[in-house]
């Protein structure tokens, strides 16, 4: 009788020595899924903090560039609609208030539909209107230094947060 208890023992033990074994190789499977699912959003972070990045080096040199081009020329009116543009894509990738310039670009531009009227629709007295559309043009000058001036103190803000991503990687 010994002996078939010591059979059925052994059996036991290596019954429960399968479950062991087969919990121990399920939770190694598991942990290596867990592993490589973890470094693969990792690079998935990683990633779009890179592009978020390059995107928005994109804009700050096309704000650059824009600065540059706007600082050497006159003035003209399409340097107010390009800024408008590049400014739609500062608000979006950057969290700047923009808002005093956008007021100030609006206000140009409605100074500029006011000229476009008055040369179109006011025929009747030309020297009056030669002299309103003067006025007019350079108070759109002076709102446009305003706007170059403002711009310098926002690119110090934009390029403080422009930061390359710490784990590209």
């Amino acid at each position: 009788m010994l002996h078939t208890s010591n059979f059925f023992d052994v059996s036991f033990s290596l019954s429960n020595l399968g479950v062991i074994v087969g919990a121990c190789v399920t939770l190694i499977v598991s942990l290596a899924s867990y592993n490589a699912t973890k470094t693969q959003r990792d690079i998935a972070a990683n990633q779009y903090k890179l592009d978020l990045y390059v995107k928005r080096r994109e804009v700050f040199d096309e704000l650059i560039k824009w600065y540059s081009q706007s600082k050497s020329d006159e003035f003209k009116i399409e340097n107010v609609f390009y800024l408008k543009k590049v400014l739609s894509d500062v608000s979006m990738f950057f969290t700047i208030d923009l808002e005093v310039i956008n007021i100030e670009i609006n206000r140009i531009i409605e100074y500029n539909h006011s000229i476009s009227i008055k040369l179109v629709f006011d025929k009747s007295n030309k020297p009056e209107i030669i002299k309103e559309i003067r006025e007019i043009q350079e108070e759109m000058i002076v709102l446009w230094c305003e706007i170059l001036g403002d711009m310098e103190m926002y690119f110090d803000d934009i390029k403080k947060s422009l930061k390359v991503p710490q784990n590209p990687y």
